[in-house]
């Protein structure tokens, strides 16, 4: 699974056009997507030459057999702080 938030329109539409080489949209941003490592290889080079990973961010989750290692998730790009907070309801 891909799914990226890009900030700019033409690099969004020239995102869009390349993913739909790799996978399947499921949704405008999101693409499943079934590569071997080579062509995962080639997917990261392609956005990397699009898009940039200043403001521009890139989620890859595998679901398959791979899924068990630890780079079953890797992103690419700016990454947004996420502030956690936690409620307790009693």
């Amino acid at each position: 699974m891909v799914c990226y938030d890009v900030r700019d329109p033409r690099r969004l539409v020239r995102t869009h056009k390349k993913m739909l080489g790799y996978g399947d949209p499921v949704q405008y941003s999101v693409f499943s997507c079934e590569l071997s490592r080579r062509e995962l290889a080639y997917m990261h080079r392609d956005l990397r030459d699009i898009l940039n990973l200043d403001e521009d961010r890139v989620l890859v989750v595998n679901t398959g057999d791979a899924a068990k290692e630890s780079t079953a998730v890797s992103t690419m790009g700016a990454q947004k702080s996420i502030e956690r907070k936690v409620a307790i309801i009693i």
